[in-house]
């Protein structure tokens, strides 16, 4: 019976695409990696944790520890060790009458391993 225009007795097969293995990207687009890492974060406790090889910056609200990880490997060629990320909420302002919030903001604090720098 055909209601809504098609038949049940005939159904049609899909053809499937080809399963391909998976590949490994070790490198990441440039173009990608900026949509993720936003900028460094540059404070006196940022440059005195980058002395110790932690490097902080800030990072799209979306991006996850893998991400960052990924973006950090393929845009400055090192091996990230350790990936923290803290949220930071937005502060409360007032422009004369009107309130309001600045935005919310991501921070990710980049360990690398020993004798791995970045230079900014």
């Amino acid at each position: 019976m055909a209601l809504f225009g098609t038949d049940t007795t005939e159904k049609k097969e899909k053809k499937k695409a080809p399963v391909s293995a998976p590949t490994k990207e070790l490198k990441i687009e440039a173009s990608r990696a900026s949509g993720i890492l936003l900028s460094p974060h540059i404070t006196e406790k940022a440059t005195r944790l980058a002395e110790g090889g932690t490097y902080v910056f800030k990072v799209a609200n979306r991006a996850t520890k893998p991400d960052i990880k990924k973006a950090i490997e393929g845009l400055y060629g090192v091996h990230v060790r350790k990936v923290t990320v803290v949220n930071s909420q937005g502060k409360n302002v007032s422009v004369g009458r009107h309130r309001g919030k600045s935005k919310d903001w991501r921070k990710a604090m980049i360990t690398l391993q020993k004798g791995q720098i970045i230079t900014l």
